[in-house]
């Protein structure tokens, strides 16, 4: 009898020890179930100090913004460029695109007019123009798009930039005359040359869209 009453009593024990356990652990669940959005929604609005420090020392060949506004404004005189593999039409929405987001701010993760990164920007434009679908990130861009050989580049090529240690950590869309659009760490969406030192010396190849025509 008293081994009976024994048994009951483990078994009581135990069964509110699970309850209160229960209780303990549910809360901590919930904070590491909601711990990734809420990381994301803080990456966003993150700086990457060593990065944005590197390019504003480095960035020797800042276009002017006058020259800028010439190129988005389409008074700078670009033709389209025949050995592009979009059409004329293709280049002009394209161009359309990059001025629709000149100026946004720079945003790791952000994909809209409140804040871009590089990938987003790329991928944002080329749905936008063309309805041609990429890869979020400029890494997975960068394994996406075959390289081009020789580094010859046309517009709306995809040029690469090893800039935290990784290949493809940034990526612009190459526009013809050395230039590109880009979302710049420290600067937001802009056009940048590839004679900067800073992008020259981080330059890792020309990758062209596929195209299925």
């Amino acid at each position: 009898m008293n081994t009976h009453r024994t048994r009951i009593g483990i078994l009581r024990f135990i069964s509110g020890s699970c309850v209160l356990l229960s209780l303990v652990i549910t809360p901590t669940y919930a904070q590491k179930v909601k711990s990734p959005s809420a990381k994301r929604d803080t990456m966003k609005v993150l700086a990457l100090p060593a990065e944005v420090q590197q390019e504003r020392k480095e960035n020797d060949k800042l276009l002017p913004q006058e020259e800028i506004d010439r190129v988005l404004a389409g008074t700078r005189g670009f033709d389209a460029d025949r050995h592009s593999v979009f059409t004329a039409s293709e280049q002009s929405k394209i161009m359309e695109q990059i001025s629709e987001y000149a100026g946004v701010p720079y945003a790791v993760g952000g994909d809209s007019k409140d804040g871009v990164d590089c990938g987003s920007f790329v991928a944002l434009v080329y749905k936008n123009a063309t309805g041609l679908e990429l890869p979020r990130t400029s890494t997975d861009q960068f394994y996406h798009c075959p390289a081009v050989p020789g580094n010859e580049a046309h517009f709306g090529d995809l040029v690469f930039f090893n800039t935290t240690g990784q290949h493809g950590s940034h990526v612009g869309i190459y526009i013809g005359n050395r230039l590109f659009a880009h979302a710049s760490v420290s600067i937001g969406v802009t056009i940048s040359t590839l004679e900067s030192t800073y992008y020259k010396n981080r330059f890792e190849g020309v990758h062209r869209l596929p195209r299925n025509e």
